[in-house]
Formats: structure tokens, C-alpha cells, sequence
């Protein structure tokens, strides 16, 4: 039950950040609206093809395939989330796998090389559907895009929750599981609300350690 403990203790890292930074109610997030002053991830329908959907996020504007066959991940966040979906991956940087996703190791997965380092000659051969990376894969943006669409889906850590819900929605609208998506966002909406009332009025006090990307 490796899969569930990750996905615990995760939403109980993420209530625990919110409550201990006074975060208000969080509302969901629509994936198609835009007007934040910070770039932030939107789908929308292609008018090129209705099985291709735009998005856009921090490093550019994307057209992508919907339901994309294969698919590479330069983040362990979104793999954990394409995890906990079903959606298969195709290939993955395998150094440095966290144990809850170690099962992406071995089998029929393409190491693409590390996460600050692709493995273009791999790339290349693995011909990819579309490609995800977040901060540490950055800066080969415009390379990996001329092998493949290519999207950022970093989180902001400044507006962790936020970010996170958008992520989330655009892996949805991608592989077409908004539903899905929106049942596991109500699950940590929950969690947090629950983790609130729990510590509201409280005097103790804790220390919160979040790992970024940078």
C-alpha cells in the first residue's frame, strides 16, 4: 500500500502548509481562466482539432494531443499524479525515483536520463506524444520542444495550493479525467478543512519543510 501512504502523507503535508500559513478558504481553480499576474497553466480546445487542446503555462504556448500515448515526465510530482489517475507514462529520468514510485525502475519504461540532464538520444528514439518537465529540466525547454509538445508544470511556491490545483486540472483536461481530478482536489479540500479545525485556536506550533525544485 505504498501508493496510499505517499498520497496521505502528502495531502497532509499540503493542509498542514496551508494552515501554518494562514491561507484562506481555497477555491477551485478553473483551468481555462486566465488574469493572475503570474503565469499560470490554461486548456483550451484547439481550433485545429478537436483531439488537440492548447495549453498554456510559464515558458510558452502549447498545442497538445488529448489522451497523448506516449508520454515522458521530468517531474516525480506529476508522475505521482499520472500515478494515482492511471494514465501510463512511457519514460522518466529512473535516478533518484522516490521509493513510493520505484515500481517506474524496472519494466518497459525509458530512462530519458536525469532530470537536470535529458537523454536526447533516447528521447529521440522513444519518439514522445508529449513531454512534462517542471524547474530543474527548464532550461531545455526549446530543445526537448523540437522532439515533442512540451509543457511546464511546475508549482509556484509562493502560491503552493493554487499552482498545485492548476496542475492537477491541466493534467485533467489533458487525459480527459476532470472528473477524477475534481474528486481527489474535493479529497485535499477536505483533509485541509479538517486539519483546520483541528489546530484552530491552538498555541502550539510547527515547523513546516517544503523541497522545491530550484
Amino acid at each position: 500500500m505504498k501508493r496510499k501512504v505517499s498520497l496521505v502523507s502528502m495531502l497532509l503535508a499540503l493542509a498542514l502548509a496551508v494552515v501554518g500559513c494562514g491561507g484562506g478558504t481555497s477555491t477551485g481553480a478553473n483551468i481555462s481562466t486566465g488574469g493572475s499576474t503570474n503565469p499560470v497553466q490554461t486548456a483550451e480546445p484547439s481550433p485545429a482539432a478537436q483531439d488537440t487542446i492548447v495549453i498554456t503555462h510559464q515558458l510558452g504556448e502549447t498545442p497538445v494531443p488529448v489522451n497523448p500515448q506516449k508520454v515522458v515526465v521530468f517531474d516525480f510530482g506529476i508522475l505521482d499524479t499520472l500515478d494515482l489517475l492511471g494514465v501510463e507514462v512511457a519514460g522518466l529520468p529512473q535516478g533518484n525515483v522516490p521509493p513510493y514510485l520505484i515500481q517506474y525502475t524496472h519494466g518497459n519504461y525509458t530512462n530519458v536520463g536525469t532530470l537536470q540532464e535529458p537523454d536526447f538520444e533516447a528521447l529521440s528514439a522513444l519518439d514522445p506524444d508529449l513531454i512534462i518537465i517542471s524547474a530543474r529540466t527548464a532550461t531545455h525547454y526549446e530543445a526537448l520542444s523540437e522532439l515533442a509538445p512540451t509543457i511546464y508544470l511546475a508549482v509556484d511556491t509562493n502560491n503552493y495550493m493554487e499552482s498545485f490545483k492548476q496542475n492537477m486540472e491541466t493534467i485533467g483536461a489533458i487525459f480527459q479525467k476532470e472528473e477524477q481530478v475534481a474528486a481527489e482536489l474535493k479529497k485535499i479540500e477536505d483533509k485541509i478543512a479538517e486539519v483546520r479545525a483541528k489546530v484552530a485556536g491552538g498555541s502550539e506550533k510547527a515547523l513546516i519543510l517544503l523541497s522545491n525544485d530550484k
